[in-house]
């Protein structure tokens, strides 16, 4: 009778091992910050006005995750080294506080350090007079600057990486692992004792 219910706790163990882990929800929830106070900040080291000249170019997954690359004509620099002409990176899609630009329209951009943006972020096209008394006079772009200096994104900056994968499967394999060799164990115990 013992072995019978340690192979019923043996089995009950496996299914609740496999159930797989939750996976982080794409949702953009932001902190709400005043803008002056986000272009004040010190982690904002790159400051700049533009106007959306060119995008989005998508690169990403078939089911249209990634991030989209815009071009933009810089007109002022308030912090950092900019290019007259730079691209950012954001998200694809809104949920995942992605961000688009409208062609034309001139924009305060604050990148991070892998110059992507984002809608919680201190990048907007309502430029107020009192965040332009904060940020001053400013500076041209540097035509000897090619770009922002930036690294590719790879989705742990803003959002811990992509859902799905190893990290979140790899609990489940580990407990039908377990969950196997307790049964096996348990169908070999019964067995030897009958045998």
């Amino acid at each position: 009778m013992r072995v019978r219910w340690a192979l019923l706790l043996a089995v009950m163990v496996a299914g609740l091992a496999t159930v797989p882990a939750p996976v982080p929800a794409w949702a953009c929830s932001c902190v709400e910050r005043p803008l002056v106070e986000m272009v004040q900040d010190p982690r904002s080291t790159t400051v700049f006005t533009a106007t959306a000249a060119g995008g989005p170019d998508h690169a990403g997954d078939a089911d249209g995750t990634g991030y989209d690359t815009w071009e933009l004509r810089v007109e002022t620099v308030y912090r950092g080294q900019v290019a007259p002409t730079t691209t950012v990176s954001t998200h694809h899609q809104a949920s995942a506080c992605g961000m688009s630009f409208e062609p034309g329209r001139r924009y305060l951009v604050v990148p991070d350090a892998a110059a992507t943006v984002g809608l919680c972020g201190a990048t907007t096209g309502d430029i107020t007079p009192e965040v332009m008394a904060v940020l001053g006079a400013g500076h041209p772009p540097n035509a000897a600057t090619t770009a922002i200096a930036r690294t590719p994104p790879d989705g742990g900056a803003m959002d811990g990486g992509e859902p799905g994968g190893w990290a979140v499967w790899w609990p489940t394999a580990v407990g039908a692992a377990v969950g196997m060799v307790l049964l096996v164990g348990g169908l070999w115990a019964v067995r030897r004792r009958r045998g």
